[in-house]
């Protein structure tokens, strides 16, 4: 059974059910960050600069070393020792999260959008469904956690511009459904919230 990795809200992993113990700071941000990367490598010195921005330690890339081993851990407790890991794997010259895309709640809503968007002409009540399981993924701000860090700035931005898509989205299916009356609440919250965008 893969973990469970939440990054839209409150920030965590699950394995088998159970809350994994991601440690301190610096380790929760090294599993944030390939979060971030949605399952591409991510080369080494990279993580270290995105750790410790301009003053890596001597010893960076052992600690990097490090977190990597205990996050093994936590989100394999079962892997074997000496045995290739599954899940956060090696992938010279870096690491990548090799986690299906239902094992993430980042990953769900941006295919659950992009399945609204291809089924807005032909299915516009099946386009609806999907936006609203996209922004039921939504528990709070994308990696609040990791607000400090340039990366998690810029992923937390495309992620909140896709949860106005996804708001979008929404009511023009209802629109095209004939529901304009459901439609109209969802759009005047979403101009309060943004007055500048332009909304369908």
């Amino acid at each position: 059974m893969s973990p469970v990795v939440r990054v839209l809200g409150a920030f965590g992993a699950e394995v088998a059910g159970a809350p994994a113990d991601l440690g301190g700071p610096r380790q929760r941000s090294v599993l944030a960050r390939l979060v971030a990367a949605r399952g591409r490598m991510v080369p080494a010195d990279r993580l270290v600069e995105d750790l410790w921005a301009a003053a890596p330690p001597p010893r960076a890339a052992a600690g990097l070393q490090s977190f990597v081993s205990h996050l093994r851990r936590a989100l394999e407790p079962d892997r074997p020792p000496r045995t290739p890991a599954r899940i956060l794997t090696t992938e010279p010259p870096g690491y990548a999260l090799r986690l299906p895309d239902g094992a993430v709640d980042a990953w769900r809503f941006d295919a659950l959008i992009d399945a609204s968007a291809a089924l807005l002409d032909t299915d516009p009540a099946e386009a609806r469904r999907s936006a609203e399981a996209a922004l039921a993924e939504w528990r709070g701000p994308a990696y609040a956690e990791f607000a400090g860090l340039p990366w998690a700035a810029a992923e937390a931005a495309r992620l909140e511009e896709r949860r106005r898509i996804a708001v979008e989205r929404r009511a023009e299916a209802a629109l095209r459904l004939g529901a304009a009356a459901e439609a109209v609440p969802d759009l005047e919250a979403h101009a309060a919230a943004d007055p500048l965008r332009a909304v369908p």
